[in-house]
């Protein structure tokens, strides 16, 4: 190689190695852009859901016109402009940071319910907490249609006049709180999961909504709603005031059903009509009826608890704790005692207080770690 070819070669490995560090620190800027906030921690490459669209809304306004740009768009549009698939996501400087609902973070619909009839993903703000609020004009606040599946996390819905979500298809909330919603002609005033519909929550809140028929969720025939890690709390209904059970499957882990009102019967469960529910590790206390169960009232169904307690519940009639016409069966030392029926508290595992057997209402296993007498 000549001296002049020697020169070249190592002019170019000079430059090269200059542009090398501009471009990675060039590439690391723009990858901290403030114009969208990073969100969620996508899947590996490779997966369909790594190349999801990303739709960022910029505005609390519920005005849109049907379109999103980079400089204004509005929850509602996001939804509808978003492709199937997609992630709507919200902009890091919507609200202030460690702002909250109580402090004006908000999204007040004033155009109706949010409809949402394709996959999405509507993924909440990490910095901040919002609420999407129904005013208590749109009927729901959230309604899923059928065969849609949908993931909502890090949002509080609220304040729908009948229902917070109505759900008809595959939904699944991580850390969602759903409060403030229905009214007492309504069923589930805070979720409405549909025949044949899955709702799973996930470390979420179902709070101080009012419904006919479940005031916090109502599980329509054929329907599934799992819980884990999750809580339903100080809701009132006619009946079911937590949980309104109708020949569904439900299913609670690590949840808890808790201080919730129901004008007639079950003041936290009321499962019936071939409605099976299992609770595993969770607890259902300080719920109250004004007739029947407390705690849980089943009629031709199943209820089976494992590793449950149903403790502190009180009725204005019989079954404290439990009034069961179908099958009940405690597993894994589950407790149903210290529960309350017409003002007579006992903490007797085995007084009817606790568990009261209607004509074909039958338990399995003990009580308490106690064998039935």
């Amino acid at each position: 190689m000549s001296h002049r070819d020697q020169a070249s070669t190592t002019a170019r490995q000079r430059t090269t190695h200059r542009l090398v560090p501009w471009l990675v620190l060039a590439s690391a800027a723009l990858g901290c852009s403030q114009s969208e906030p990073a969100g969620p921690a996508l899947p590996a490459s490779g997966s369909a859901e790594a190349s999801a669209a990303r739709v960022v809304v910029t505005s609390l306004l519920d005005d849109g016109d049907g379109t999103c740009t980079t400089l204004r768009c509005t929850l509602r549009d996001a939804i509808g402009t978003a492709p199937p698939g997609a992630d709507v996501t919200f902009a890091d400087k919507l609200c202030p940071r460690r702002a909250t609902p109580a402090t004006g973070c908000r999204i007040l619909l004033t155009g109706g319910q949010l409809d949402i009839g394709k996959p999405l993903r509507v993924v909440g703000p990490s910095g901040y907490s919002l609420a999407v609020d129904g005013g208590l004009t749109a009927a729901a606040v959230l309604a899923i249609g059928p065969g849609a599946s949908v993931a909502v996390s890090r949002l509080t819905i609220s304040r729908g006049s009948a229902n917070g979500i109505v759900n008809g298809g595959s939904l699944s909330l991580d850390g969602v709180t759903v409060s403030g919603s229905g009214s007492g002609a309504g069923n589930g005033g805070g979720i409405s999961n549909g025949t044949g519909s899955a709702v799973t929550l996930t470390s979420s809140t179902v709070s101080g909504n009012v419904g006919s028929f479940g005031g916090g969720i109502y599980n329509a025939n054929g329907g599934a709603v799992t819980l884990s890690g999750s809580t339903v709390s100080g809701n009132t209904g006619g009946s079911g005031a937590g949980v309104f059970n109708l020949g569904g499957t439900l299913a609670l882990t690590n949840s808890r059903v808790t201080g919730n009102t129901a004008l007639g019967s079950g003041g936290g469960i009321f499962n019936w009509s071939n409605g099976v529910t299992t609770l595993t590790s969770s607890t259902v206390s300080d719920n109250s009826a004004a007739s029947d169960a407390g705690g849980i009232w089943t009629e031709g169904g199943s209820v089976t608890l494992s590793g449950t307690s149903v403790i502190r519940n009180s009725s204005g009639a019989r079954g404290g704790g439990i009034f069961a016409n179908g099958p009940v069966s405690l597993t894994r030392k589950s407790c149903v005692n210290n529960n309350s029926a017409s003002s007579i508290t006992s903490p007797d595992p085995w007084n009817p207080v606790n568990i009261f057997l209607f004509a074909f209402g039958t338990v399995t296993g003990p009580n308490c770690g106690v064998a039935q007498p």
